[in-house]
């Protein structure tokens, strides 16, 4: 068997005294074999299922399916294609209804789930396109978030004016989670950490960087405990969240540290004080958000007609590990 596409590139997270980090192999994968896109719903080697984690097919005008997700040449292919179809749905912000083109688009949600204290970190080629490409984890009734790669994109072509230009969101990578309240309700309580909420540096970006698209990044979370989360740029630290205190690195590469009078994790304690406890399933896929899509900000049809390759987020490794209590040999007195 050949060594992992990973192997030799070290965890940048820390697994505390006296501890190693364990793969854990059933929740990781290389994408070194082959998967053909099947319009059937399957677990691609196993551990893949390559829809949503329930019927729902996305948010705004995105049309999740099944063969819009593939496995070659060492990578997962999540795809971004349009068949001329429409899509009518709810603006989850003010709940008027609206109908744009339909994107089709990939999404797998993993078999297993992972729980604190764990490592994940995937290595994504960010799509030249403008949607959300992402790799993130959700509990399993959708109340508790962690967000590992939420990236917006390229610039897409120009000729782009107004809410449409996605400068702003393509140089930037968002390091979040979410925690909800009341989900039976149509506008139901979500929490994330941002500026509004007296939680700053949400929004990572580099100063001289105008986006990650068409390139190779690594983005990994180390969900210590349910109160404390730290975030992974190619093997370099950039931001963690610890109950009342935060730090990250500003766009120049300078270290801000900062406290809130409140749990950065969990402001209006949705959780009852628990923080992110829940099992939760890994997920990988792409969006066309409602609120993006409702500003400009999704494939033109020249864009997904003209440049389908730039269309596909290509994903080559993720890789979770727990930390392990080291054991050292020990001689046994008879």
């Amino acid at each position: 068997m050949q060594a992992q596409d990973w192997a030799g590139i070290p965890v940048p997270a820390d697994p505390g005294n006296g501890k190693q980090w364990k793969l854990q192999a059933d929740m990781s994968d290389d994408f070194n074999y082959d998967f053909p896109a099947n319009k059937e719903e399957t677990y691609i080697a196993g551990k893949w299922k390559n829809f949503w984690h329930n019927s729902w097919d996305g948010p705004g005008p995105t049309q999740w399916r099944h063969e819009n997700v593939s496995v070659s040449n060492g990578h997962m292919n999540i795809v971004a294609s349009r068949n001329g179809n429409t899509k009518t749905f709810r603006n989850s912000h003010d709940g008027t209804y609206h109908t744009l083109p339909a994107t089709q688009m990939g999404c797998v949600v993993s078999k297993g789930h992972v729980q604190y204290p764990v490592f994940v970190e995937a290595r994504v080629k960010i799509a030249d396109a403008v949607f959300a490409n992402n790799v993130w984890m959700i509990s399993d009734d959708d109340y508790e978030e962690i967000d590992i790669c939420e990236n917006y994109g390229g610039l897409g072509d120009p000729g782009r004016t107004g809410t449409a230009m996605n400068a702003w969101f393509a140089k930037h990578i968002h390091l979040s989670h979410h925690v909800f309240n009341n989900r039976h309700l149509t506008n139901f309580d979500d929490y994330q950490p941002r500026d509004e909420e007296g939680v700053y540096g949400t929004w990572y970006y580099e100063n001289g960087r105008t986006d990650w698209a068409g390139e190779y990044s690594t983005i990994g979370v180390y969900w210590k405990d349910p109160n404390h989360l730290e975030y992974y740029i190619n093997g370099k630290w950039v931001r963690t969240l610890s109950g009342k205190n935060y730090s990250y690195l500003d766009p120049d590469g300078k270290l801000i540290e900062a406290s809130a009078d409140f749990n950065v994790l969990d402001k209006y304690n949705y959780t009852n004080g628990k923080g992110l406890t829940k099992p939760m399933k890994l997920i990988i896929n792409i969006e066309a958000q409602d609120w993006n899509a409702l500003a400009g900000r999704y494939p033109t049809d020249g864009e997904i007609y003209g440049r389908p390759e730039d269309h596909i987020m290509k994903v080559d490794w993720i890789r979770v590990y727990t930390p392990e209590v080291v054991t050292g040999h020990h001689h046994h007195h008879h």
